[in-house]
């Protein structure tokens, strides 16, 4: 596969010194930018520009975990949230119960740098610069803002942006060992957020497709299968059947009633209208006796949600397809759904989705010339856009939603256009200057 080498691909001479000057400059204060954030956050409960999220049911449930009353919210099993950030959260308030904060952004501070990395190593196996992927993965609006937020997406992230890696490593080297590491990336993925689940097949899928290796796939579905066997486990256990969460029919009823899950008061109160209860009245130790049955409530909330999506209509689902799209993928609900937040905080959020929409720009062309030089890789990515997009569309669908799965892509896709262009304008300065000469 060819290499664009951004910078140094030409004998531009004095060119070349200050892009990478610049290059270099635009990559410490991305650092520093990072160092700042963490510090400035450090031990809060939450950061100023934090909407809050689901980062109090994750403290409840890692607080019932740290003192010993097991996987539960009112001293009654759960399998609403995935179990490895809530267990990690857990540790952490065991090993420093003060400072547990300090510590978690800490770690994610390093995974989100690791997540910036794996972003150059993408972009370099796709035709770009490493460092240019590491500076677009640190300047990634998302990933930034993630990186102190006491939720579960800077850790999927870099899980998505591993498994990518090694399924690389696969397609090139057709490795058993980078299968193995693939497999094991979609497990723990799926461990961390339920909707992760799908890349346990993609991995699979995608090793056959370029590599028509069946063992190798086996094995990397297998793989997968055993990371996540032991929760599945343990809700047989807790629940007498073999459930991997149940949170599912709550999400098809947000799908109508939430559709781009901003959790405002008027959509809380439809839900409540159509459930008789909302997430946030089972996800936690206040829950009444009546609310204790996460089978029995799932069971009515898939009910009532496939009754709400036939009701719909083709123009209801056709509108509620283009809401969520425009969410997911362009960052609209960043846009028109944060009136609840201050002047500054929407200013703030409004930046991050022109920067986020540039770099989206700029990976649609990266896609283009990937088509042109690894057709395959190409169009696997667009084939896990496509299925990743699709399985959402009857839940809720948002920016915070698409970050683990394609930021990480985007800024790698992205680095692969910014390393062409420069490298094309470095080339044409290097000529004239020798033209000069």
């Amino acid at each position: 596969m060819p290499q664009v080498e951004a910078f140094s691909s030409f004998d531009g001479g004095q060119t070349l010194s200050c892009s990478l000057r610049f290059l270099n400059v635009m990559t410490i204060v991305a650092l520093l930018v990072h160092v700042a954030i963490f510090l400035f956050v450090a031990n809060k409960d939450s950061s100023p520009w934090s909407g809050g999220g689901d980062a109090a049911i994750y403290k409840e449930l890692a607080r019932n975990i740290s003192v010993g009353r097991g996987y539960t919210f009112a001293a009654t099993p759960t399998a609403c949230r995935a179990p490895f950030y809530p267990i990690t959260l857990a540790g952490l308030m065991l090993i420093w119960p003060l400072k547990w904060r300090y510590s978690l952004r800490a770690i994610q501070l390093c995974i989100t740098l690791c997540t910036s990395a794996l972003c150059g190593t993408l972009a370099k196996k796709w035709g770009g610069q490493w460092r240019v992927g590491f500076l677009f993965g640190l300047l990634m609006p998302t990933l930034m803002f993630f990186q102190t937020e006491i939720l579960t997406e800077s850790v999927a992230a870099m899980l998505v942006a591993l498994w990518w890696v090694y399924l690389s490593e696969s397609f090139e080297r057709h490795t058993r060992f980078a299968s193995v590491l693939a497999g094991i990336c979609a497990g723990v993925a799926s461990l961390d957020r339920f909707n992760a689940l799908p890349l346990i097949l993609l991995g699979p899928l995608f090793i056959y497709v370029i590599s028509r290796n069946l063992k190798r796939a086996l094995l990397t579905f297998t793989i997968g299968c055993l990371i996540i066997a032991p929760w599945i486990a343990h809700n047989w256990r807790s629940f007498g059947h073999p459930v991997y969460s149940t949170l599912t029919g709550a999400g098809l009823v947000e799908g109508v009633l939430s559709p781009t899950g901003r959790g405002d008061a008027s959509e809380i109160a439809a839900t409540r209208n159509k459930l008789g209860w909302f997430n946030g009245d089972v996800e936690t130790d206040s829950a009444p006796p009546e609310l204790r049955d996460e089978l029995a409530l799932n069971a009515q909330a898939t009910r009532i949600g496939l009754a709400l999506w036939a009701a719909q209509g083709f123009k209801g689902i056709l509108k509620l397809a283009i809401i969520k799209l425009g969410a997911f993928w362009f960052s609209t609900d960043q846009i028109l759904a944060t009136s609840t937040f201050s002047l500054k905080i929407r200013i703030l959020r409004w930046s991050g989705v022109v920067v986020y929409l540039i770099f989206l720009t700029l990976a649609v062309a990266g896609w283009f010339y990937l088509r042109r030089t690894n057709s395959s890789v190409a169009w696997l990515i667009l084939g896990c856009a496509v299925v990743i997009t699709t399985l959402h569309l009857p839940v809720t669908m948002n920016t915070r939603l698409r970050v683990p799965f394609f930021d990480p892509l985007i800024a790698s896709l992205a680095a692969v256009e910014a390393s062409k262009l420069c490298s094309a304008t470095g080339t044409r300065r290097g000529c004239r200057t020798g033209q000069d000469a």
